[in-house]
């Protein structure tokens, strides 16, 4: 028995604790398949010159704490493709990648908890 004290009132909170056990698991799987899915494609709209923007977008994407998926890349310049420069336009690709699954993610974690 899981018993919270919140000021003079005691909540038993094993049913929750279990519940929390049972779905975090399948929460996680969703984050885990969605943030796969917008790194694929992240990489298929990053813009193309040596290739080390769309290798180094794979090589640093991974769930890095529970219900946590980062999506990044690894070099120095991606951020000035994504927002543009005063001397460059913005070539766009993480963001469209996002917006892209939002909806999709979103609708998955409303169907898990249906």
């Amino acid at each position: 028995m899981s018993i919270k004290n919140v000021g003079n009132v005691h909540i038993d909170t094993t049913v929750l604790d279990r519940l929390t056990i049972e779905l975090q698991p399948k929460a996680e799987k969703i984050v885990k398949q969605y943030g796969n899915m917008i790194t694929v494609t992240a990489v298929t709209l990053a813009p193309v010159d040596t290739g080390n923007l769309i290798n180094t977008i794979t090589a640093n994407s991974k769930m890095i704490a529970p219900l946590t998926f980062r999506v990044q890349d690894g070099t120095e310049y991606g951020i000035f493709q994504e927002l543009g420069t005063y001397k460059m336009a913005a070539h766009p690709f993480m963001v469209p990648a996002l917006e892209k699954w939002r909806q999709k993610f979103l609708d998955a974690f409303g169907d898990f908890f249906k």
